[in-house]
């Protein structure tokens, strides 16, 4: 559970916690477009620590949109 937490989870978020310019982009526009967002990292992780921010997930496989959804 820890690897899965520390690969998955802290490397969603990190980004956005560690980097100004990332933070401030997202501050500003309050979206985040994720192309081919797979199994949900990090649009997931994201979006539970930003609920005010709108994110947009592009991925062609439909099994996985299905599974994210």
């Amino acid at each position: 559970q820890d690897e899965f937490y520390n690969k998955q989870i802290i490397d969603s978020i990190q980004p956005y916690l560690e980097s100004p310019i990332f933070k401030e982009w997202v501050q500003k526009t309050k979206v985040v477009v994720d192309v081919g967002f797979g199994g949900g990292f990090p649009i997931l992780p994201l979006a539970k620590l930003l609920p005010e921010v709108k994110f947009i997930g592009i991925e062609s496989r439909r099994k996985k949109v299905d599974a994210v959804q």
